[in-house]
């Protein structure tokens, strides 16, 4: 066993059996398909986390993948029942970084968001994170 915690008072654990890490959740055997999961937690009711199939990697809510395959995520925030973390893809001309909030991709028009180092939050309901865009750095603001 290599978690262990309590989603909607449902035993939650990471296990591995045969080679491959899975997610066992309320009975269920789940993930068995990825390669990896990890960052176990709940929203609302529901279990979310960041898996990995080959070299891609995806967010998973309610048994879901939000948004796409990524080269990289991390920074995985909840508040209430909002999901955001930032997902990282390599290009030929650089690293492109931005914020997955609810599935939907933001923040595409900055160099950077939520780089290592720099904070995604919550303020009351509103969601702020650093970005860097022609070498300045901005703070943003949800609307």
């Amino acid at each position: 066993m290599l978690f262990l915690t309590n989603v909607d008072n449902k035993l939650t654990f990471k296990a591995k059996k045969m080679g491959k890490t899975f997610i066992e959740y309320d009975g269920q055997e789940i993930g068995k398909h990825y390669d990896s999961s990890y960052s176990l937690t709940k929203i609302g009711r529901k279990l979310a986390f960041f898996a990995q199939r080959g070299d891609k990697y995806f967010a998973v809510y309610d048994g879901k993948q939000l948004g796409k395959d990524y080269d990289g995520i991390s920074n995985f925030i909840v508040k209430g029942d909002k999901l955001v973390f930032t997902a990282t893809n390599y290009y030929v001309k650089g690293i492109k970084r931005f914020v997955i909030y609810n599935g939907i991709e933001i923040g595409e028009k900055y160099d950077s968001v939520g780089a290592i180092g720099e904070k995604l939050m919550f303020a009351g309901d509103k969601l702020i994170f650093q970005a860097t865009k022609n070498g300045k750095k901005y703070i943003v603001i949800e609307k």
